[in-house]
């Protein structure tokens, strides 16, 4: 499953921000911490806002996806082709993909929430989590529904709200069950740092989280 693309918002939206939180877009534009780019005017901005790309530096006053990665990518880092997120999700991994991932797995532009133990994550399931790019702190929930072909889809569903509602949910696609076990241990391993974890009992099954592993 290719990463997802970003969600687009309106104009409508940009004009409901309060003067306050258009400052600090702006303010995060003409910085740099936005999207790396010095400078940008308010129309820039707003064209940034609107393409549905990340606001967390501006939120938050901290550096955005975008900067983080670029400062990466002067380390000699590289983001995983989509061909390796392809293989993942299907189970098919090459001897080039574990390679790829492996070097991914040791750069900066590895999350820094997804563990770096192969033993506690496997190479595919890594690749596949950062794909959605927030912390589990700020999942809400995360459901497991298995496909009929073996795979299984994964929702997130993020914390909070605004006044358009709750975020739209994050899904990617697990290549078995197997590797839904090993994400559902991880988060039982955060200690209360992570998501509700819920299943659909009729295509899971209701055993799911007394399972400690699959069947062969």
């Amino acid at each position: 499953m290719p990463p997802a693309k970003p969600q687009r918002r309106t104009e409508a939206q940009w004009d409901s921000l309060s003067p306050a939180q258009r400052r600090r877009y702006v303010g995060a534009g003409r910085t740099g911490t936005l999207n790396g780019r010095k400078n940008l005017t308010e129309a820039q901005v707003k064209r940034y806002y609107i393409s549905g790309k990340s606001l967390t530096a501006a939120r938050r006053g901290r550096s955005s996806k975008e900067v983080t990665q670029q400062a990466a990518r002067k380390t000699g880092a590289k983001p995983l082709p989509r061909s390796v997120l392809v293989d993942a999700t299907s189970g098919e991994l090459t001897t080039a993909d574990d390679q790829l991932i492996r070097d991914w797995r040791q750069s900066a532009l590895f999350p820094k929430w997804l563990p770096k133990d192969r033993e506690l994550m496997g190479d595919d399931v890594a690749a596949i989590l950062a794909q959605l790019n927030v912390d589990p702190a700020r999942w809400e929930s995360s459901t497991f529904i298995l496909n009929p072909d073996g795979t299984v889809t994964m929702s997130v569903q993020r914390r909070g709200a605004n006044q358009f509602g709750k975020p739209k949910p994050l899904e990617v696609t697990l290549p078995d069950f197997d590797a839904a076990v090993e994400v559902r241990d991880w988060l039982r391993k955060r200690e209360g740092k992570g998501p509700v974890i819920e299943w659909d009992s009729d295509k899971v099954g209701s055993d799911f989280f007394s399972r400690g592993k699959v069947a062969a």
